[in-house]
C-alpha cells in the first residue's frame, strides 16, 4: 500500500507541473483557412485547415488537447484535414451565425453530438448528428443518426453548457415568431425532452433579425443573446440544475447591427460586438444584481478600423479574442481583450492582437460549450487517511488563492495558500471544499463536494446455526474492487452448504478488509400432539409440542408453545429450533355434547319496533349469552344471530343459536313525486312482496294506475302483520325551456350559461354538443332538442352582445414631436380604469403607443383601445425593378415637408451599396456599375421633417427592399 501511495504521490506532483484549464478547446479552426493552437498555454497559429467558413463553425479536442475534427455545420474534417466518413451534408449553413456545436456524449469515450442550425430563419431547425470516433481506425465517422430533427423554426442560434452535476451538458435555442427558449438536456441516456422557457421579447420580422450570437456564462448561470428586430440584446438567469431561462433584463437600443457576445471568465463581465455604424466593443459590469445598474455600466473598451466586427469567443488562455473583417475581405489578425475580468480599459483591448500567419478571419469563431473555459478542481485519491492532492485548473493569471477544505475539525490545516495543495481529512464523509482564485483585484470562487471513503469493511454476520435441508448465502457487500473466499472463489456471494468455517477477503482503492463466520447446520427432529382423542362439549384439554423450541406457529395464528382446544375440529403446530429446522404434528379431537335444548325456531321474524324474549331451558348450573350475559332468558330486538350456551355441574354443556330477521317497511316505498304527461296515464308500483295493499279508492292490487295529476296513498302489510303507508304526488310535466323571459343580453367577455335542466333523456344542441348545458361567449341564435318521458322538445333563445354606442375613443391616430393628445372616453359611467392605472374620464397623450380604458356604464364593463402613431410623412417603397421598362426603375423615398435627408442601403452582410444623400435621389440598383442580384436589400434613413407645431423633428426609420431585376 505504501508503494501505491508513493505511485499516486508522484502522478500528482506530474498532474501539477502541466495542470492548466480542460484540453477539449485547445485547437481552433475558423474562417478562411485560419486556425489556433492553445496547448502550450500561449495560442501559435495553425496553417493546416481545410475550412473556409464566413460564420458559424465548431471544433474539439481529445482531454490532453489532441485535435478530433471539426466543422462548419455542413462538412466535418477529421484530424488529418480530411472530410470524415459520411461528413457531408449536415444541416448548418455558410452564413449561419453558430452553424454548430459540438457535445461529447456523457459516459461515452467515442461518441459526439454535432448540433446545427441553418441561415436566417431556420425552417430546417436544430438538428442533431451523431460522430463515433472508434469508427474509421480512429479518425471517426458520421454514424446513421444524421440531422435528426428536434425543433424549428429557429434563428442562427445554438450553444451548450454544462449541468450543474458537472458531467451532462445543456443545449439551448431560440425559436423565431415566438419568445420561447428550448433547452435540452444531454446525459448519458441521449437528449432528453426539452424544457421549455417563454420569456423576453417576442423574435420575428426578416431574417436579418435573425442573426448574432447566444452565449451561456462559463458558470451556466447566465445567458446573454443578440435581439436584432429590437436593434440590442437580452440577459437571462439560467438555472443549470433545472434548465430554465428567466428574469430578463433588454438593453436600449443601438444605432448599428450587434453580432458578436461572450462572457468574461469569471462571469462578472459582459462583451457584445457592434459594426456598421462605427465597429466597436462594448463592455457591462455584471458585478451588480440591479438591472439598471447593469445597463448604466456600459462601457466602449474598443473600437477596430474594419468595417465590420463579428465573433468574441473566449479561450483557454482566458482572453477573449475578436473577429473582424471588410465585407467578406478577410484581416490577418484577430483583436484580443487581454485581461476580460477586468472593468473599463483595463481590460486591455488590442486590435491587431494575434496575427493568423498569413490566414483570415471573417465573422465566426469556433463553438464550444462555455464550461470549457470555466476554472475547476480535481482531486485524489479519496481515501481516508491518505493524503488527498487538490490540482487548480485555471488557465488566466493568478495572483493567489485560498483553500478551504470545508474540514474545521483539522485545526489550521482546514486551509491552505498553495495552488495545488494537499490535505488529510479527519474522517471519511462529504466535505464542501472551497478555494478563492485571486486576480487583478478580483475573487474567483470555486466549490465542490469532496467525497472521502473510508477503507473497506466486510461484514458476514455473526456465527450462525441452521437446518441442513437448507443453504446460507454469504454476502460480503457490493463495491469492492475484489473478492478472495477460503476455496478461491472471487465472487461477491458464497453459497454455504456445509458446517465449517467460511471467510472471505475484499479490496478497493483504499485497502484491503476481511471477515470469518463460522455456520453449523443441525439435524431434523419430530414432535407429538398426542393420538386423537373426544370429549364432551364444554371440557378441553391442552395442547403442547414441548416447550425447548425457538418457536411455534398453530392452525389458529397463535405463536404460544401451548394451546388450549375445545371445540370439534382439526388442531396443527409447527415449531422450529436454534437452527432453523422445522416440524409439523397435528391431532383431531371431537366435542360431543350429551344432551341438547332448543331456543325455538332456527329462524324468527318480528316487526320494526318490536320484540321478542328468548327462554332458556330451566335447571342447568350456569348459563352463557352471546353478548356474555348469564340470565336464563335475553329480550332480542334488532336483527342478528343470537346463541346461549348452558353448562351441567359436571363441566358438560349445549349450545342452540337462532337467527332474528326484522321486518321494515320502508317511508318511501312508491318513490320521489312525480310527473304526467298531458293527456296520458302513470302508473304507479308499490312493492309486490307484501301479503295486503289498500289505496286510497279502497283497491286492493300492487298497482294503481292515475288518470289525472294529485296526491295518492297506499296501506301496505306483510306476511307477519307489519305495516305502513307512503304517498307520492304527480304533477304534469312541463316542456323544459332555455329561458322564460325571452332573449338574453351578454356582457363583452362574459360567459353565459344555457340549460334546459338536467335530468332529460337526451340533448342536442346546434354547437353539436350533447350535454345538458352549454357555455356561451359569442352572439348568436342557440337552439337545443330535448328528449323527454313525453316526447321531444325544442327551444331556442338569441344572445346579443351588449354594446353602448356612446362609448368609443375614436379612430387610430398620430402625434408629432412636442404634441399632445386628449383621449375621452366620454362621461357619466361608474367607473374608469385607463392602460395607465388612471381612473379619470380623460387621458392626455405625449407620446406614441396603445392606450386602452375600461369603463362601467351601470350594465357592463367595457373596453376600448386607440393606437397613437408617431407623425410620420415620408413614404417608402418596398420592393422596385431596375429592368429599364420605365417602371418602378429606381429606389427612392417621398416625403412631405421633409428638410433634410440621408439613407444607407447595404446588403445581408452589411456592404454598403449606396448612399443617398438628399430626399430627390435615387438608387438605381447598382454597385460600382454592375446590376445588384435579385433579392432583399436593407436600408438605414435619418431625415428632418417639419412637424404640426411647425418646428423640425429628427427621426430615423430602417426596413428593408426587394430588388426584382426580371423583365
Amino acid at each position: 500500500m505504501k508503494a501505491d501511495k508513493l505511485l499516486i504521490l508522484l502522478f500528482v506532483v506530474l498532474m501539477q507541473l502541466s495542470a492548466k484549464a480542460q484540453h477539449e478547446a485547445d485547437i481552433w479552426y475558423f474562417g478562411d483557412f485560419a486556425g489556433m493552437d492553445f496547448r502550450s498555454g500561449n495560442p501559435v497559429a495553425l496553417t493546416n485547415s481545410a475550412m473556409s467558413q464566413a460564420e458559424g463553425c465548431a471544433s474539439i479536442s481529445d482531454k490532453e488537447g489532441n485535435l478530433l475534427f471539426y466543422t462548419n455545420g455542413i462538412t466535418v474534417w477529421n484530424k488529418n484535414h480530411s472530410v470524415m466518413q459520411n461528413g457531408t451534408g449536415l444541416m448548418g449553413h455558410p452564413s449561419s451565425t453558430q452553424s454548430g456545436v459540438i457535445v461529447p456524449k456523457p459516459g461515452s469515450n467515442s461518441l459526439y453530438y454535432i448540433f446545427t442550425v441553418p441561415a436566417e430563419i431556420g425552417t430546417d431547425g436544430l438538428r442533431y448528428s451523431v460522430v463515433d470516433m472508434s469508427l474509421d481506425n480512429g479518425l471517426g465517422a458520421i454514424t446513421n443518426e444524421k440531422n435528426v430533427f428536434l425543433i424549428s423554426p429557429t434563428e442562427e442560434k445554438v450553444t451548450a453548457v454544462k449541468h450543474k452535476n458537472g458531467v451532462d451538458v445543456w443545449v439551448a435555442t431560440h425559436l423565431w415568431n415566438s419568445s420561447d427558449f428550448y433547452v435540452y438536456l444531454i446525459t448519458k441516456d441521449g437528449i432528453q425532452e426539452p424544457v421549455l422557457s417563454s420569456t423576453g421579447t417576442f423574435h420575428e420580422g426578416n431574417f436579418l433579425d435573425t442573426h448574432g450570437y447566444m452565449k451561456f456564462s462559463p458558470d451556466g448561470k447566465k445567458l446573454a443573446i443578440i435581439v436584432r428586430m429590437i436593434d440590442s440584446f437580452e440577459l437571462f438567469d439560467f438555472n443549470n440544475e433545472t434548465g430554465t431561462i428567466s428574469n430578463p433584463v433588454t438593453f436600449p437600443p443601438y444605432p448599428g447591427f450587434l453580432y458578436g457576445v461572450e462572457f468574461s471568465p469569471d462571469n462578472s463581465v459582459l462583451y457584445i460586438s457592434e459594426y456598421l455604424a462605427g465597429s466597436y466593443i462594448f463592455q457591462f459590469d455584471l458585478s451588480s444584481s440591479d438591472p439598471e445598474t447593469i445597463i448604466n455600466s456600459k462601457k466602449t473598451i474598443g473600437t477596430v478600423s474594419n468595417i465590420h466586427l463579428g465573433a468574441l469567443q473566449l479561450a483557454p488562455d482566458s482572453k477573449i479574442y475578436v473577429s473582424k473583417h471588410d465585407n467578406l475581405i478577410g484581416d490577418n489578425y484577430l483583436g484580443v481583450i487581454n485581461s476580460p475580468n477586468e472593468v473599463g480599459m483595463d481590460c486591455n483591448f488590442v486590435e491587431d492582437g494575434f496575427y493568423l500567419a498569413g490566414k483570415k478571419c471573417l465573422f465566426g469563431l469556433p463553438d464550444f460549450i462555455q464550461s470549457y473555459f470555466a476554472a475547476d478542481f480535481t482531486y485524489e485519491p479519496d481515501c481516508f487517511g491518505d493524503s488527498t492532492w487538490f490540482n487548480l485548473e485555471y488557465s488566466g493569471s493568478i495572483d493567489s488563492v485560498r483553500w478551504d477544505f470545508g474540514d474545521p475539525a483539522s485545526g489550521g490545516d482546514n486551509f491552505s495558500n498553495q495552488e495545488n495543495p494537499f490535505h488529510i481529512f479527519s474522517s471519511p464523509g462529504t466535505f464542501l471544499v472551497q478555494v478563492i482564485i485571486y486576480t487583478g483585484g478580483s475573487e474567483y470562487p470555486i466549490e465542490k463536494e469532496v467525497v472521502i471513503f473510508p477503507s473497506p469493511v466486510v461484514d458476514l454476520g455473526n456465527d450462525t446455526s441452521l437446518c441442513s435441508q437448507n443453504g446460507l448465502l454469504l454476502k460480503a457487500g457490493t463495491g469492492f474492487d475484489t473478492y478472495l473466499w477460503q476455496d478461491g472463489s472471487t465472487d461477491s456471494v458464497y453459497l454455504a452448504d456445509t458446517s465449517g468455517i467460511y471467510w472471505v477477503q475484499v479490496t478497493n482503492a483504499c485497502g484491503m478488509a476481511s471477515d470469518t463466520i463460522g455456520v453449523t447446520f443441525g439435524a431434523s427432529f419430530d414432535i407429538d400432539l398426542g393420538p386423537d382423542t373426544s370429549f364432551c362439549y364444554g371440557q378441553s384439554v391442552l395442547l403442547s409440542p414441548g416447550g425447548r423450541f425457538y418457536s411455534y406457529y398453530w392452525q389458529d395464528g397463535s405463536t404460544d408453545s401451548v394451546l388450549l382446544a375445545g371445540n370439534t375440529g382439526f388442531y396443527w403446530v409447527q415449531v422450529t429450533d436454534s437452527a432453523g429446522c422445522t416440524a409439523t404434528d397435528s391431532i383431531y379431537i371431537d366435542a360431543y355434547m350429551e344432551f341438547s335444548f332448543s331456543l325455538g325456531p332456527d329462524t324468527m321474524a318480528i316487526c320494526e319496533g318490536d320484540y321478542v324474549i328468548l327462554k332458556g331451558p330451566a335447571g342447568y348450573s350456569s348459563y352463557k349469552w352471546q353478548d356474555g350475559s348469564d340470565y336464563p332468558d335475553f329480550i332480542a330486538d334488532t336483527a342478528g344471530i343470537y346463541w346461549l350456551e348452558v353448562s351441567e355441574e359436571n363441566g358438560c354443556a349445549a349450545r342452540d343459536s337462532v337467527l332474528l330477521m326484522v321486518n321494515i317497511i320502508p317511508d318511501d316505498f312508491l318513490g320521489n313525486d312525480t310527473v304526467m304527461c298531458e293527456g296520458g296515464t302513470f302508473t304507479i308500483h308499490a312493492p309486490p312482496d307484501y301479503e295486503k295493499y289498500l289505496w286510497q279508492d279502497g283497491s286492493t292490487d300492487s298497482v294503481f294506475t292515475a288518470y289525472q295529476t294529485g296526491d295518492y296513498w297506499v296501506y301496505v302489510e306483510d306476511s307477519i302483520g307489519c305495516s305502513g303507508t307512503d304517498t307520492i304526488s304527480l304533477s304534469l310535466f312541463e316542456p323544459p325551456q332555455l329561458s322564460q323571459s325571452g332573449d338574453t343580453l351578454m356582457c363583452p367577455g362574459d360567459t353565459l350559461i344555457l340549460s334546459p335542466g338536467e335530468g332529460m333523456l337526451y340533448y342536442k344542441w346546434n354547437t353539436g354538443s350533447t350535454d345538458s348545458a352549454i357555455w356561451v361567449t359569442e352572439e348568436g341564435d342557440y337552439w337545443v332538442e330535448i328528449g323527454t318521458q313525453c316526447g321531444i322538445f325544442t327551444d331556442s333563445i338569441w344572445v346579443e352582445l351588449y354594446s353602448n354606442p356612446d362609448f368609443s375613443l375614436g379612430a387610430d391616430t398620430n402625434i408629432c414631436g412636442d404634441e399632445k393628445i386628449i383621449l375621452s372616453a366620454g362621461g357619466g359611467y361608474l367607473s374608469y380604469l385607463w392602460s395607465d392605472g388612471s381612473q379619470d374620464s380623460i387621458l392626455t397623450v405625449y407620446e406614441p403607443g396603445t392606450y386602452w380604458v375600461d369603463i362601467n356604464d351601470g350594465r357592463c364593463m367595457l373596453s376600448d383601445t386607440v393606437k397613437v402613431d408617431e407623425c410620420n410623412l415620408l413614404w417608402i417603397p418596398n420592393v422596385f425593378t431596375p429592368n429599364n421598362d420605365g417602371y418602378n426603375d429606381y429606389f427612392y423615398a417621398v416625403g412631405e415637408n421633409v428638410t433634410k435627408f440621408k439613407m444607407v442601403i447595404f446588403n445581408r452582410w452589411g456592404v454598403i451599396m449606396a448612399t443617398l444623400n438628399s430626399i430627390e435621389e435615387k438608387w438605381d440598383g447598382r454597385y460600382k456599375g454592375t446590376l445588384c442580384a435579385d433579392g432583399v436589400y436593407y436600408y438605414e434613413a435619418v431625415y428632418e421633417e417639419i412637424g404640426r407645431d411647425l418646428y423640425p423633428v429628427q427621426r430615423k426609420v430602417h426596413g428593408s427592399v426587394t430588388l426584382i431585376s426580371e423583365k
